[in-house]
């Protein structure tokens, strides 16, 4: 649909760079050294596609940048506002990144807590008629439980 509108997204444009160096192999000169700052802002993908402008896998790149933002790149804890942001940093402080629906989009991150969404909604109860809906017209997974595993703080802390 992206490519119909002629429309593209930064996924899009990386895959096409690797797809690209990977058919034509990069022509514009020998470089042996590549030095990355700022590494953290960089995501896999775009950190790999350096492969194809220097071959000195071994000893051919120093990587530098700020740990403690990596940390925030990992987990991330979405709120619906920031009445919940606050509630969230009272109980968990700085240990993620906490960030509104609004505020994530177009990010990515390895481990994702949604934090009381739905009590948070102004529309409360009205997600059970949505529920309702789903039951009566058969549109629920059969393979799901039926009973969502429970929080345990031992394997789930931040």
């Amino acid at each position: 649909m992206k490519i119909r509108n002629g429309e593209s997204d930064i996924a899009a444009f990386e895959n096409d760079i690797h797809c690209r160096l990977k058919r034509e192999k990069y022509k514009d000169g020998e470089i042996n050294f590549v030095y990355i700052d700022e590494v953290q802002d960089l995501a896999m993908s775009q950190i790999a596609l350096f492969k194809y402008v220097c071959s000195n896998v071994e000893e051919g790149f120093v990587f530098s940048g700020d740990t403690a933002q990596t940390i925030a790149r990992d987990k991330v804890v979405l709120v619906r506002d920031d009445c919940s942001r606050e509630e969230i940093c009272n109980s968990v402080g700085k240990q993620a990144l906490d960030l509104t629906i609004m505020e994530c989009k177009g990010l990515e991150f390895e481990d994702v807590l949604l934090y009381n969404f739905f009590g948070s909604s102004p529309l409360k109860n009205q997600w059970r008629v949505l529920y309702e809906f789903m039951i009566e017209k058969n549109l629920l997974d059969s393979t799901l439980p039926e009973r969502l595993p429970s929080f345990d703080e031992a394997r789930h802390i931040m």
